[in-house]
């Protein structure tokens, strides 16, 4: 999973790939998109809970 920075000329190239692309944001920890060749993002959020053991999607 490539951090690049994320733009809208990223995404759009994102979405002709033949399958689902995850892309992390280098500038904002634990931010990403995936992007799907039917044109649809779902853009992620990465956490922790307050005592830092579980990881949140």
């Amino acid at each position: 999973m490539p951090t690049l920075k994320l733009m809208n000329p990223l995404i759009e190239y994102l979405n002709r790939q033949a399958a689902d692309q995850v892309c992390w944001d280098q500038s904002l920890r634990g931010f990403g998109v995936k992007a799907t060749p039917a044109g649809r993002n779902v853009f992620i959020l990465m956490s922790r809970t307050i005592g830092g053991q579980r990881l949140r999607k």
